[in-house]
């Protein structure tokens, strides 16, 4: 196991000493918890900087896991002014069972200890980003630090790793907590991948503490991204791909396959795979076999990208080993694309959204579509303009769908999800975070009227 070391401009993990600066968490789960869960996840936040890491205990079975543990916190450059907050998360296939969460300081040249607990009362129990859960009941996570112990609790404490003589370490906790994040500014590039994508800023972080923004859900996300072309299964629907993936997130991920329009390659619609993973979301682009290629077979394309996605989650050595929720599956198109992704739809639904980008079939009736549709469209598109308001027009009223188009735009405009000031990702990301993912957060950004648009309707 890695060690939890000094995490780089944020909340550290350090040694005791009776003149240092910090707060040892103790944290434990009670019975039912340990046994319902398959991770604790953990998630620090420095509030001064807005700096955030995570860490998991997800060994898998509840016997292999060693309660309570002990995490130290030591404030950047010993400045006990700074505060921080603290999630502790109890995780199983993506449903969350329990939470704990703790906001507070510091007391200068000063050890507090503080235990939480994710409590059997609390499983299930809702509370908001700035509560936590005791008793059953919601109250608020701010403690006040001089309410914490000056000494450490009796009860036994996970010491499955060796210490360093002489020391107290407290940066070392039980074997089942990992480090599991990379500092947030370090490019994602490694040998024998063929390119990486920079996290977000540590402001993006706090999407997981504090809940989505309309300024991080339009730009890149928390996560640092990989990418590979090579090393997969080769697939006949298709001509070139790139998968991809990101390397510090909490899996298992959805997944989504994109593809471009009429006589386009793969990199007119590649930006939003880069996207997309710092986001949580594996992302396969695909070009198509020949640039004239129809809806047809861009759908075919895009459900056999899948199929490699589902190989990736099985094959021994994939970076996506294990690592991807195959029952989470969408797509995505552009032009001829779009309108292949809503047939894909059609003939696949079991799929969890479609995202179709100025879609081009001319007078298809989807009124066999029952998998959320969101539609892109633009007033000032030659190619497929006039063909969406029908298409959205066609979709029945019990299957969730916006469109959103923009006035004066092109047919090209969507290709980019930073087009409109971040706003084309922002309604891409949000469709795909509740309908593929489940998280209601972002719902309320796919209620607000799009930037300069012509028309805008949903049911959702």
């Amino acid at each position: 196991m890695k060690r939890l070391v000094a995490l780089l401009a944020l909340v550290m993990f350090g040694c005791g000493a009776e003149d240092t600066t910090q707060v040892v968490i103790i944290l434990d789960a009670e019975p039912s918890v340990r046994a319902q869960s398959k991770d604790i996840a953990l998630v620090i936040t420095d509030v001064t900087n807005g700096a955030s890491r995570q860490i998991h205990d997800d060994r898998g079975a509840p016997s292999e896991r060693t309660f309570p543990h002990r995490i130290a916190l030591l404030p950047t450059a010993g400045d006990a002014a700074r505060s921080y907050y603290v999630e502790a998360r109890a995780v199983a296939d993506k449903r969350t069972i329990a939470v704990a969460r703790l906001l507070s300081g510091y007391v200068e040249n000063q050890t507090r200890y503080v235990r939480m607990v994710l409590e059997d009362l609390c499983i299930g129990q809702e509370c908001s980003s700035t509560q936590t859960c005791h008793a059953g009941q919601c109250e608020e996570a701010e403690r006040p630090v001089e309410g914490f112990s000056q000494e450490e609790p009796t009860a036994p404490v996970s010491t499955d790793v060796p210490l360093p003589d002489a020391v107290e370490d407290a940066s070392v906790p039980s074997a089942a907590i990992r480090d599991a994040a990379k500092p947030a500014t370090t490019p994602a590039r490694d040998a024998g991948r063929d390119g990486g994508y920079d996290a977000g800023s540590f402001d993006d972080l706090l999407d997981d503490v504090f809940g989505p923004t309309t300024a991080s859900a339009s730009t890149k996300g928390p996560y640092a991204v990989r990418t590979y072309t090579a090393g997969y299964r080769d697939s006949p629907a298709y001509a070139d791909s790139t998968i991809h993936y990101p390397v510090d997130g909490m899996s298992p991920y959805p997944g989504l396959a994109f593809v471009p329009g009429f006589v386009s390659p793969q990199s007119s619609i590649q930006s939003w795979g880069p996207f997309l993973a710092s986001h949580g979301i594996v992302t396969i682009t695909i070009g198509t076999n020949t640039g004239t290629d129809q809806p047809n077979m861009r759908a075919e394309a895009l459900l056999d990208a899948l199929e490699t996605l589902r190989s990736e989650h099985a094959r021994i050595g994939s970076p996506l080993q294990g690592k991807l929720d195959t029952s989470r599956f969408a797509v995505a198109g552009w032009s001829m694309g779009g309108g292949g992704a809503l047939l894909a739809g059609v003939s696949r639904p079991g799929l969890k959204a479609v995202l179709a980008l100025c879609p081009w079939n001319p007078a298809y009736d989807y009124s066999a579509l029952e998998v959320p549709t969101l539609l892109f469209a633009a007033t000032a598109d030659v190619l497929a303009g006039g063909q969406q308001v029908p298409f959205y027009e066609s979709l029945s009223e019990g299957t969730p769908k916006l469109l959103w188009e923009v006035n004066g735009a092109d047919h090209f405009l969507f290709n980019d999800p930073s087009a409109q000031e971040g706003a084309v990702g922002r309604y891409g990301l949000s469709f795909l975070k509740v309908f593929l993912v489940g998280d209601e957060r972002y719902r309320p950004f796919l209620k607000e009227k799009g930037p300069n648009a012509s028309d805008f309707r949903t049911n959702l």
